[in-house]
């Protein structure tokens, strides 16, 4: 059991968010749903260079009978996928950093440092994953910018105090099943990213579900309350 805890926090309701935060250009979504679009006709109709209404209804796909209809089912889509995106990359480590500023802890150093190198040892796996420098993945991947160690013992930081506020928002004996909470957890996500559950679980096992169960709840419990406030910004 861990030494360290935090005695307060803001609740998300409370927090206010900067705009840009919650903002997403669909300048990127449109030139995907060109290319979906041409994926298709490729698909299906290889040797046109053009798809008509009829080519379209041929093919008997419910709820979408013209080309309209067909590129506003890919734009959904990747509004979806693209709001999640931009939960993670943009308004989730305001977030983290937001909750390490202002929450009150009682911080064990001996616990934060071995997080701390827990953290910093996860990252140079990543970054050697992906065949590159640790600085190169710290810049790159992550948009951080200073001393890549020094700004990696800081994410460190702002993941451990989430962590502590996640872990007493979702206590582990809440779960007497946790095969069943994974199974069910598995299932919800497939729905609502329209993915083969057999994908999502080779991208997160049970053991990584049972280790990071209060993290995982946790983000998701701010994602489903954030997802609907993101703003969506036609380029000029």
């Amino acid at each position: 059991m861990l030494k360290s805890s935090v005695e307060s926090y803001f609740d998300k309701e409370d927090i206010l968010v900067p705009k840009k935060y919650l903002q997403i250009n669909t300048s990127e979504i449109q030139n995907q749903v060109r290319d979906k679009m041409t994926d298709f006709r490729a698909l299906y109709f290889p040797h046109e260079k053009e798809i008509s209404e009829n080519m379209i209804l041929s093919l008997g796909f419910p709820s979408i009978s013209c080309l309209e209809d067909l590129e506003k089912y890919f734009f959904t889509d990747l509004k979806t996928r693209f709001s999640e995106f931009c939960f993670y990359d943009q308004l989730l480590p305001y977030l983290l950093t937001f909750y390490a500023e202002t929450s009150q802890t009682i911080i064990n150093q001996n616990e934060l440092t071995y997080y701390q190198a827990s953290y910093q040892k996860r990252i140079e796996n990543l970054a050697e994953s992906y065949n590159m420098t640790f600085s190169n993945y710290v810049y790159q991947q992550l948009h951080l910018v200073g001393d890549p160690y020094e700004r990696i013992n800081e994410r460190a930081n702002e993941e451990f105090i989430f962590r502590l506020i996640a872990e007493q928002r979702y206590s582990k004996k809440l779960y007497t099943d946790l095969q069943d909470e994974y199974e069910s957890f598995i299932y919800h996500r497939s729905l609502s990213l329209n993915a083969d559950p057999i994908d999502l679980k080779e991208d997160l096992s049970l053991s990584t579900f049972e280790q990071d169960y209060s993290m995982i709840y946790f983000t998701h419990e701010l994602m489903d309350f954030y997802l609907p406030k993101f703003e969506f910004i036609s380029p000029n």
